[in-house]
């Protein structure tokens, strides 16, 4: 036994020692690693008798004397590493930086971001660099001595020729870093960029607006539990006069009610129930959040601390609200001057295809949005025809033309031969497919397709209206009866809870799917497997916190207004009649809420006005 203790004592000595070796040797490599590169990494050129050069003058003492503290700052920077040219970023390690601390706590480590930006890359306009690559200590302003020389050659891009991470004393400014870095990189043939520089914060600071928000949040939440009790109340109680009065506007916040309604299925498609649609939205809002789920880690350059939370969406929100305001100019002449309102409808879809193919023409501008061209052209064919209404406009005239057709058959069936049939799913097939597959062999960095003049305004003009055109094939064919197998998998009642949450998901998924992302503090490895896993778990995280937003804003406006349109309630029932084609337990859903119709009730309403309309046209 006494053998086996010495030989135990022996082993943990040997392995101290070892230990304590190799600790030595990290020691001794971060030291090298500091010697040779803090020109890239810390502000050396401030005054040594500045806090921030004092700073520094305590860190390199203190990782002379082999403390660990200075040594973790230093071995946090963004070093060299395997797949440069593959697109690797250095970005370092964030957690060890900003934990790393003095004995005293006087010095702690700061994160900073660094992109560098090849000068032979830089633009003729000045402006650009200017807004791009802050220099100096008043943001946006820029030292032209530096780059007087190059000021005029070709454009700099916005995705730079090298980013990586480094470590500072938490008292040194980022503006500090930025001059430091260009007075060593510029002569080099690099432009640095300090992109964001952040420490861990202790002391957690609420601004007015978090305030506010908090609060905001805070008084829905209350007020939805509260309405959501005196719902339930009233449902379980004979007090129906209750819910006819002013409280019934309170009502309109209840979550019984509300998720209620989200929950309710309607299998039969009528004119005000075309029930192919909700898969169709729950689709194409999941087909949104993935293709934003494969750009969003592309450029992959800030973490958790500087999330991206604005709705950078809302650009869509802006242009379909600018569409809805004109739609009465095209609704109008087509209602009551039909032949004239026919023709320009045809002429404003004509004119949809001439202008974003006109603009491409001029501009000389790619045939839609793609990763291998410059990005110059991205950026002016994303301003020019990416966003603007007026370029965007096809897709949502073929639906007016088929809301058109729906509106004028109303309760009937159109009648179609097998071959009409066959050729219209044939030609909606490839036209789909032509669309999302006809830019591939243009859309690589390595040897793409040059594409001539006619490509790009054949694609530019026409490929919105084509695909609108596929898409109103299908509502056509599925709605009247001529989907099969596909109209069985898109009108599953399944996709009309989801659907009816694809507006508040659409708002949400932009900011959820930046926090998923830049809670990771390395860089994203991308395969088609990952993006996958990564879109679903978005997805899912997405409607979640939709549920919320829609219990909060969405459902409680759509209450009101119904109730500000619908001032008498009068002497609604308090449980109403089980309608045809309903079933039981959805027809008594949130019945003590006057605010709330059941889906079936609006659909039989609307159906009934629409056969009144066709009947006097």
């Amino acid at each position: 036994m006494l053998t086996g203790l010495l030989l135990l004592l022996l082993l943990l000595c040997g392995a101290g020692r070892g230990a304590e070796s190799s600790l030595n040797m990290a020691l001794e490599y971060v030291q090298q690693t500091a010697a040779e590169n803090a020109v890239q990494y810390l502000p050396v050129a401030v005054s040594p008798t500045s806090p921030c050069g004092r700073a520094l003058s305590t860190m390199v003492k203190d990782l002379q004397r082999n403390l660990t503290w200075p040594a973790f700052m230093v071995d946090s920077w963004g070093k060299n590493t395997d797949g440069l040219l593959f697109g690797n970023k250095y970005n370092g390690l964030y957690d060890e930086c900003v934990t790393a601390s003095s004995p005293d706590s006087t010095i702690k480590g700061k994160y900073c971001k660094i992109h560098a930006y090849g000068i032979g890359n830089v633009n003729t306009e000045a402006t650009f660099v200017r807004q791009q690559l802050p220099l100096g200590h008043a943001p946006g302003k820029l030292d032209f001595s530096l780059v007087r020389e190059w000021a005029q050659k070709p454009r700099m891009t916005i995705y730079p020729e090298m980013e990586y991470g480094t470590c500072m004393p938490n008292v040194c400014t980022k503006e500090e870093l930025q001059d430091s870095l260009a007075q060593y990189l510029v002569p080099t043939g690099f432009y640095p960029a300090v992109i964001f520089c952040e420490e861990q914060d202790t002391d957690l600071q609420f601004t007015d607006g978090d305030i506010g928000f908090v609060s905001l949040v805070t008084f829905l939440l209350v007020l939805i539990g509260c309405a959501s009790l005196m719902d339930i109340y009233l449902h379980f109680s004979s007090n129906d006069h209750l819910a006819k009065g002013a409280l019934r506007y309170l009502l309109a916040f209840s979550a019984y009610t509300n998720l209620s309604k989200m929950l309710q299925v309607n299998p039969k498609a009528t004119p005000g129930n075309i029930t192919c649609l909700h898969a169709m939205r729950t689709l194409s809002m999941t087909w949104v959040i993935w293709c934003h789920q494969v750009t969003i880690p592309f450029p992959n350059t800030a973490n958790i601390l500087e999330v991206f939370l604005c709705l950078g969406q809302t650009w869509y929100i802006a242009a379909d609200m600018q569409m809805y305001l004109v739609a009465p100019l095209i609704i109008v002449p087509v209602y009551f001057y039909k032949n004239i309102g026919k023709a320009w409808l045809l002429l404003l879809t004509a004119l949809s295809t001439i202008i974003p193919a006109a603009i491409i023409y001029a501009k000389d501008l790619p045939p839609t949005l793609l990763i291998a061209i410059d990005q110059s052209l991205s950026e002016k064919y994303f301003n020019l025809v990416y966003l603007p209404p007026w370029t965007r406009t096809s897709p949502w005239l073929v639906g007016i033309w088929v809301g058109y057709i729906f509106f004028k058959q109303g309760n009937t069936r159109y009648k179609m031969s097998a071959l009409v049939v066959t050729v219209g799913w044939t030609l909606a097939a490839i036209t789909g497919l032509l669309v999302v597959f006809g830019m591939y062999s243009y859309n690589h960095f390595i040897s793409p397709t040059p594409y001539e003049l006619m490509s790009r305004l054949t694609y530019g003009g026409l490929h919105r209206l084509a695909w609108g055109a596929a898409l109103g094939w299908l509502v056509f064919a599925c709605h009247n009866g001529y989907g099969g197998v596909v109209n069985r998998f898109l009108s599953h009642p399944m996709w009309q809870p989801v659907s009816r949450l694809t507006y508040a998901t659409y708002l949400v998924a932009f900011p959820v799917q930046y926090f998923l992302f830049y809670n990771s503090r390395d860089v994203y490895y991308f395969t088609h497997v990952n993006a996958i896993i990564s879109t679903v778990g978005a997805v899912v995280i997405a409607i979640g916190v939709a549920v919320l937003l829609s219990l909060m804003a969405e459902s409680p406006i759509v209450g009101i207004e119904k109730l500000l349109l619908r001032p008498n309630p009068g002497s609604s029932p308090r449980k109403p009649a089980v309608q045809e084609n309903v079933e039981p337990h959805v027809s008594t859903n949130g019945v003590s809420n006057p605010v709330f119709m059941t889906e079936n009730s609006i659909t039989a309403e609307k159906t009934l006005e629409a056969s009144k309309i066709v009947t006097a046209l």
